[in-house]
């Protein structure tokens, strides 16, 4: 006991700082995020790491069924109204099942015509379930199957234990979570272009994978149109490895099929749909120009906005303001416009489109009761906290990655992926919720800084 307290009586100055340094973090942590986000966030955290640093029998099942429970939990307690888009979409959806073409009378599916893509899908699952709850549950399975890749994807250039831990961070965090509430074509749209790359790295060399990942990748285009990012993100890891000699026969010949599938069959869709009379523009986007009008607004930091209405007259109107735009830009307002459309772009999303337009009602959780209004900022600031954390592990194990000279070239795939993603949306409208299809690579990429964690207590030990 005397040598305790002699212990004590000779580290006191330590203790001293410690607790100093604890109650400064706490005071810094509360600045930025909320104080029940900090106490239901900082435990779950660590939980996550302990849990996932044990050997796990079975783990991608079982973190689907978890995670496919947890979604469905919320769908069926939060009834999100359809509202924007979602809802011009669900209703055409709904007209084709009683045997109601609108596509071609409303000028939205001229304007838009690629969005008959998103129309189809949900007409083809209207077809076995006529419910809106059934739509939100197929969302949960596709955003658990996200969860699944991202397990899978990480472990192409991290460790196993890595890789439960992050797919175990994404699935807990609160803007894909309660993204199922929201009929949103992006997490169908995810699930086929990153199960397309899974198959790619699983074998660069197969024929067969090309072909059936240019089939995923035009299914998910058909859905939601993002897949030229991924045809230009593997076009430039097809490059990296070119320059590095590490190519074959079969990934030049992959390589060309996989383009060129893709782009026939865009085309095969478009043309079978205007062939068929359901809409007679096709696929095509009508006005390509209304993104870039919306990107270019510095009064809005490139945002949605109905003011830029009136440049919707015709193509030739809006090229003239989109010129305009562009040539009273300067480099500082030019950095002034990325920057602040970065912080859109990668801000980690929200649960807004969620809660928004609910009506107010009090939810019971953990003794704690919160309204709409308290809720919503708290799963905010959950949902920020574990995104800086898997945000500041990606930025750690990159620089480890670049420092090393890692050979391991699958990582810059997903390096592709965010650098595309931020040079498109630099130019065009950014929403918080975009980041959904960046923040899965955000968070493969966050396991190798993990990596870099184990790695270093290793050493110590």
């Amino acid at each position: 006991m005397t040598k305790l307290f002699s212990n004590l009586k000779n580290n006191i100055s330590k203790i001293y700082i410690l607790i100093a340094l604890i109650t400064l973090s706490l005071i810094f942590l509360t600045q930025i995020f909320n104080i029940y986000s900090l106490i239901i966030g900082i435990p779950l955290i660590i939980l996550i790491f302990y849990l996932g640093s044990k050997n796990i029998s079975k783990f991608p099942l079982i973190l689907f069924g978890l995670m496919f429970l947890i979604r469905l939990l919320i769908v069926c307690t939060i009834n999100t109204p359809v509202i924007s888009d979602f809802s011009v979409i669900l209703n055409a959806a709904k007209n084709l099942l009683i045997g109601l073409n609108t596509l071609n009378t409303e000028t939205y599916f001229y304007t838009y015509a690629y969005q008959t893509g998103p129309v189809l899908y949900t007409y083809a699952l209207l077809k076995i379930c006529n419910s809106v709850l059934f739509l939100k549950i197929i969302n949960c399975l596709f955003s658990s199957l996200n969860c699944v890749l991202i397990y899978y994807l990480s472990k192409k250039f991290s460790s196993p234990k890595s890789a439960q831990i992050i797919s175990l961070l994404y699935g807990l965090l609160s803007f894909p979570l309660f993204f199922n509430t929201v009929l949103s074509n992006q997490i169908p749209g995810s699930t086929f272009f990153y199960l397309a790359l899974l198959l790619l790295l699983n074998n660069f060399h197969s024929l067969k994978n090309y072909i059936l990942s240019a089939l995923l990748l035009s299914v998910g285009n058909l859905i939601r149109c993002e897949g030229i990012i991924f045809i230009c993100a593997l076009i430039g890891l097809y490059l990296i490895y070119l320059i590095s000699k590490k190519t074959s026969k079969k990934m030049h010949i992959g390589m060309f099929l996989l383009v060129i599938i893709y782009f026939l069959l865009n085309s095969l869709f478009s043309f079978t749909i205007k062939a068929s009379g359901l809409n007679h523009e096709g696929l095509s986007n009508n006005y390509s120009n209304w993104k870039f009008i919306l990107g270019l607004n510095q009064n809005t930091c490139g945002s949605y906005n109905e003011e830029d209405l009136i440049y919707m007259v015709d193509n030739e109107t809006s090229k003239k303001e989109i010129i305009n735009r562009l040539t009273i830009l300067n480099p500082k307002t030019l950095t002034d416009l990325i920057v602040c459309k970065a912080g859109i772009n990668w801000g980690g999303g929200n649960v807004s489109w969620t809660f928004a337009n609910l009506p107010p009602k009090n939810y019971h959780i953990l003794g704690l009761t919160f309204s709409n209004i308290g809720l919503e900022k708290t799963l905010n600031s959950l949902n920020k906290l574990i995104y800086y954390t898997a945000f500041i592990l990606m930025l750690i194990g990159l620089v480890k990655y670049y420092k090393n000279k890692e050979t391991n070239l699958n990582v810059l795939l997903f390096v592709n992926i965010l650098a595309i993603n931020f040079i498109v949306y630099s130019l065009i409208e950014v929403q918080p919720r975009y980041i959904y299809l960046l923040q899965i690579s955000i968070f493969i990429l966050a396991s190798l800084g993990i990596d870099v964690l184990w790695s270093s207590k290793r050493k110590e030990e």
